[in-house]
């Protein structure tokens, strides 16, 4: 009864239709991924990991009364 209530009162709208087919395609494309062995976000956890230890480890240097560590690479 309440469901009916619902949409009988306040019927789906076109904006609504369209959210919810994006969420089902975003799921049915996570689960393709999963079938396939796929990880498409594999490289930037392992970006977010390796930024994520550093800023723990200028922190440490800093605590410790040390400089921060030398700069690498070239900067643009």
């Amino acid at each position: 009864m309440g469901q009916a209530k619902r949409l009988a009162l306040t019927p789906p709208t076109y904006e609504w239709s369209r959210w919810m087919n994006a969420k089902t395609g975003g799921y049915a494309v996570q689960l393709l991924y999963r079938r396939e062995g796929r990880h498409p976000t594999e490289i930037a956890t392992l970006i977010r990991l390796k930024k994520q230890k550093r800023r723990k480890e200028d922190a440490q240097r800093q605590l410790a009364g040390l400089p921060p560590r030398a700069r690498r690479g070239f900067i643009v």
